[in-house]
């Protein structure tokens, strides 16, 4: 018996993943989710009984001080995520492992004091000759993402579903640029600029070990 081409890649999904494909599988769900990325919304749609697709998106600003290597900085960090997964339900209950991969726009800024004295590769600075140091982290825009949780937000029966996120981004090490902004650049000692380069190269090596970042969501959906 010959199959038509066009049954294949129905026959493939519902052998790998169990059982025929229900009506009641293939509706779409909204929710709104809160955690490590931010807040923001999801959208989930049912593929097949034991596998969906979640696109989403979530924000989080944030502002604190932080010191590296001897400098305090003012830290301002906004996170932007937009994300596609394919979820997968092994048993057919709640429980899912997803895949997919996150396009973020997240950056954060810190400036030095003003007035005081900084120190630039372990040698001491007035902030009046060499001006506020500024320092931008970012990371690679494409993140592949691994995880796993609870929730189904698709499955029959009732439609306000609870759903849970545990898993990580992978964006590579962090970038980092240090910049000075003299008022007076006549003003500014002899070898500072070598050192703040030195200062950035040792800093971006600390920051290197940051190659992941941590994702934990919780969330209520409604399917339509």
């Amino acid at each position: 018996m010959r199959i038509p081409f066009k049954v294949l890649p129905a026959l493939f999904a519902t052998t790998l993943l169990g059982g025929a494909v229900p009506a009641d599988a293939q509706g779409f769900a909204l929710g709104v989710v809160g955690g490590t990325q931010g807040a923001g919304v999801q959208l989930t749609l049912g593929l097949v009984p034991r596998a969906n697709l979640r696109l989403g998106a979530q924000g989080l600003d944030l502002s604190r001080d932080h010191t590296e290597r001897d400098i305090t900085y003012r830290a301002d960090a906004e996170l932007r995520n937009a994300y596609l997964l394919f979820d997968l339900h092994p048993g057919g209950g709640d429980f899912r492992l997803s895949a997919g991969v996150a396009v973020n726009r997240n950056r954060v800024v810190g400036r030095s004091p003003v007035s005081g004295t900084v120190i630039v590769n372990g040698v001491p600075y007035d902030v009046a000759s060499v001006g506020t140091l500024e320092a931008e982290l970012t990371t690679r825009r494409i993140a592949p993402y691994a995880g796993l949780g609870w929730g189904n937000a698709v499955a029959p029966g009732s439609p306000l579903r609870f759903v849970f996120d545990l898993g990580a981004t992978y964006h590579q090490e962090p970038r980092l640029s240090l910049v000075a902004t003299p008022t007076n650049p006549a003003l500014v000692p002899p070898g500072f600029y070598a050192n703040l380069e030195a200062e950035r190269v040792k800093a971006e090596e600390d920051l290197s070990r940051y190659r992941f970042y941590p994702v934990v969501n919780l969330g209520l959906s409604y399917r339509f």
